[in-house]
């Protein structure tokens, strides 16, 4: 039986970094209205202090007894993974959210050696099989609904003819050699048809929640004839540009499988060398 069915009568600890789990982790709690103590860092700070109201400052971390660890499964921080090696080692029982189809080994390696929780959470069948495969029994899997995308209400709002372009970070996760700045000007180039056949007058970039809001600043520069360019503003939340916008591009981001939800048209970008990990189902078209 998985220990998320008597979550409640535990100390939990939450270790989360990365914005995809730290999305599902807030979502989770939220939904179950769970009391934690956290240890959050990166992008997790903010996104759990949005989702959570009771979330305060002094919270970020902590140091209080628990007996149950939940976490994110961030790509390159390794506090996670610290913390999991730490659980074994004091018999204590610890469950990791995964947030994505992709790299699933390299989000448990710390110092050459894999620190498994005793549980993982997996949300839809595509996740489910490729754990399976790539963890065998090493450790118990649990599929459940994606909390966070399962918070999403499809509202009959009138879409504007934008395009919403989502940034990846990879600046940060270095998953890929190419900067983002890079994969932006790629998009550009092979985005001029589709915009014309859709008359699509703005486009607007929208932050990875872990990069600077600067970041994108570089556009003031770029001239373009039939659209319009634009940063989204920091304090617009995903789903919002995302239902009041008609389109969505990016690559390898789950704010494609956020705009599928939300009726967008989605456009995951084609890298040479590079198989997308986000299952086809989510995506309308490949650029």
């Amino acid at each position: 039986m998985s220990k998320l069915n008597v979550i409640k009568k535990r100390h939990i600890l939450v270790v989360s970094h990365d914005a995809g789990g730290a999305q599902i982790l807030s979502s989770y709690i939220k939904k179950k209205n769970i009391n934690c103590h956290y240890l959050l860092s990166g992008p997790a700070i903010e996104i759990f202090r949005l989702k959570l109201k009771n979330i305060n400052k002094h919270k970020k971390k902590s140091k209080k007894k628990f007996n149950l660890l939940i976490t994110g499964t961030s790509y390159n921080n390794k506090s996670e993974v610290k913390y999991l090696k730490m659980a074994r080692e004091k018999g204590i029982y610890s469950i990791s959210f995964l947030d994505s189809w992709v790299n699933y080994k390299q989000r448990f390696k710390l110092f050459n050696k894999h620190y498994y929780p005793d549980e993982i959470i997996v949300y839809d069948k595509d996740s489910l099989k490729i754990a399976k495969k790539v963890f065998k029994k090493r450790t118990k899997i649990t599929k459940i609904n994606n909390p966070y995308l399962s918070s999403f209400k499809i509202k009959n709002t009138k879409k504007n003819n934008n395009l919403i372009y989502l940034s990846s970070n990879f600046d940060e996760a270095r998953k890929i050699n190419i900067t983002d700045k890079a994969l932006f000007m790629n998009f550009l180039k092979k985005i001029g048809t589709y915009i014309k056949n859709q008359n699509i007058k703005k486009i607007i970039i929208k932050n990875h929640p872990g990069e600077k809001s600067n970041k994108y600043n570089f556009i003031k520069k770029i001239k373009t004839k039939d659209f319009k360019l634009e940063k989204a503003n920091k304090y617009q939340k995903l789903e919002d540009l995302l239902r009041n916008s008609k389109h969505v591009a990016g690559f390898e981001t789950m704010g494609l499988v956020v705009g599928k939800l939300l009726k967008n048209f989605v456009i995951n970008l084609k890298l040479k060398g590079y198989k997308s990990s986000i299952p086809e189902k989510y995506i309308d078209k490949y650029l």
